[in-house]
């Protein structure tokens, strides 16, 4: 069982709060312009990374996108995140996932558990902030052997 230094305590896995555009999708830069969403390939190495712990996708995506969005998950990778927040106010990204924070997470879950693997520098600094650690997943990366913990992800800062 993976766990992680992140919480300080080895038996509580951190809640991972999943970015989708440019961090589960591999290849939104060719899907986002023409919103080919039916086009998109999701990083099966972050799947296998995550697929065990409690994830919350927290995306800008319209919630009118939600259910085909989440079945083509699933399809393409025979899993779904615990749970999903599709964007249902028409927020910029910053504004949804601080509400997103504020509202569904924080309240459920102690702020020491979470992590964020997020995309956009704007929600960077809500996350900072708000006192979450993040990692940004970037296009040539290789596949990450095990979750980052605090000490990796504050030396990259």
């Amino acid at each position: 069982m993976l766990t992680s230094s992140i919480t300080g305590n080895a038996n509580e896995k951190p809640v991972i709060l999943l970015d989708l555009n440019y961090t589960l999708v591999w290849n939104s830069q060719d899907t986002m312009s023409r919103r080919r969403y039916d086009e998109e390939i999701y990083r099966p190495w972050l799947i296998d990374l995550v697929q065990t712990f409690h994830v919350c996708l927290v995306t800008v995506r319209s919630i009118a996108e939600e259910q085909s969005t989440l079945d083509r998950i699933e399809a393409q990778s025979g899993w779904r995140p615990t749970e999903a927040h599709f964007n249902d106010r028409g927020l910029h990204a910053e504004e949804w996932k601080e509400q997103v924070l504020h509202t569904r997470i924080l309240p459920r879950f102690e702020k020491f558990r979470l992590l964020a693997f997020e995309s956009n520098a704007k929600v960077h600094k809500v996350y900072d902030v708000n006192g979450v650690p993040w990692a940004k997943i970037e296009k040539g990366d290789a596949p990450w052997p095990t979750i980052p913990t605090w000490k990796v992800l504050l030396s990259k800062r």
